[in-house]
């Protein structure tokens, strides 16, 4: 099977999907815009579209770059087109000047964000919808939506990224990362992996802090991420007198996070808005509890006191309650890290994830 990737900028989860499907034989090309290209297995073909105009262009404008590949389609002739983020390359996935099926992946933001606050945005992703072969969506909420918007009932499915379960599992090797920041001890550590931008809230956790130091004052913070709001975090950090008990770390490879995570006892997210976050699957496919919003894509994953917490979006006071209740209850906690584990071996492995979105491409080409 010869398939496309077109997303308009690569991250590890586009990488993720691609490296899959090459390291099960098939034909994989993906077309970005974005320089900044994630390494792919040497078997993957990128294809850069190249950007010559000022970068201070409207993003929809630059966008209209993705139109190139419809020439570099031609010369692959793909058995099948699947297009990232909605709002992103939807239009230009559907529109691709070939015969080949196409699927379009909702990944949270482009739906539950761009295309509710933007019309053209709106327009763009109803039309791209209607028009796709397949919509796919990670939790029951986006995939709603997606109905709404344009996508058939009768084309659109839920369909999970998953996890690599044996990368992200407990009991990994942790001293070089407990050395290089200086955790040696038995303080209790909290982590968040979320980037540093508006939607993910990271602000909510900081203002948690000095609630959760009152009564467990060796508790660190390890702040995993990058992005605009990585100074004013900062900031309101030293403000409320708790940048030692923080650590901001910035961007860390990707290879990284399952030892990173084994130093935490305890997940936190405090994003406002979400599809299925990958970043808290695997969490707890290492094996932590996890405290996270109440938002509907959450509670599809999280039952409170059984494998996690979950809080009010934006307020930091039961952050903070939640995160004493786990700290007080250290066997508690573990046995909710535990469940998770097991959660994700029945819902969110890659393997099986992976394999029932190579079957839907097969359906969809006829093979």
């Amino acid at each position: 099977m010869r398939v496309v990737y077109i997303a308009e900028k690569c991250n590890i989860h586009v990488e993720r999907m691609a490296n899959w499907f090459q390291a099960r034989g098939h034909e994989v090309h993906v077309m970005t815009l974005h320089p900044d290209i994630p390494t792919f297995h040497p078997g993957v073909k990128v294809h850069l579209l190249e950007v010559s105009e000022p970068k201070y262009l409207p993003r929809r404008l630059k966008r209209l770059h993705l139109l190139k590949s419809r020439k570099v389609l031609r010369k692959i002739d793909p058995d099948l087109i699947h297009g990232h983020y909605i709002t992103q390359a939807g239009f230009y996935t559907v529109f691709s000047g070939t015969t080949a099926p196409t699927v379009l992946l909702a990944w949270g933001s482009d739906l539950l964000v761009e295309a509710r606050t933007s019309r053209i945005d709106r327009q763009f992703a109803s039309i791209s919808m209607h028009r796709a072969s397949a919509v796919l969506a990670d939790s029951t909420e986006l995939l709603e939506l997606a109905r709404e918007m344009g996508a058939s009932t009768k084309t659109s499915f839920e369909a999970q990224w998953g996890v690599d379960m044996h990368s992200f599992r407990p009991g990994l090797d942790t001293s070089e990362w407990l050395r290089k920041l200086d955790l040696e001890g038995s303080a209790p550590i909290v982590i968040s992996t979320r980037n540093f931008h508006p939607v993910y809230d990271l602000a909510t956790l900081v203002r948690a802090i000095p609630l959760v130091l009152e009564k467990h004052p060796d508790t660190r913070f390890l702040l995993k991420g990058t992005g605009p709001l990585r100074k004013s975090l900062e900031k309101q950090a030293r403000e409320l007198k708790v940048e030692k008990s923080v650590r901001f770390l910035g961007l860390v490879d990707y290879s990284q996070i399952p030892k990173l995570l084994n130093i935490a006892n305890i997940y936190i997210s405090t994003s406002t808005s979400d599809g299925t976050s990958i970043a808290m699957q695997e969490a707890m496919a290492v094996g932590l509890p996890v405290i996270v919003t109440d938002i509907l894509p959450n509670r599809s994953w999280v039952t409170s006191g059984t494998n996690g917490l979950l809080f009010e979006s934006g307020n930091h006071k039961p952050l903070a309650s939640a995160i004493i209740k786990m700290l007080d209850d250290t066997p508690g906690a573990e046995r909710m890290g535990a469940n998770n584990r097991e959660l994700m071996k029945e819902r969110g492995d890659q393997e099986v994830c992976m394999g029932q979105i190579e079957e839907l491409y097969l359906r969809l080409i006829g093979s």
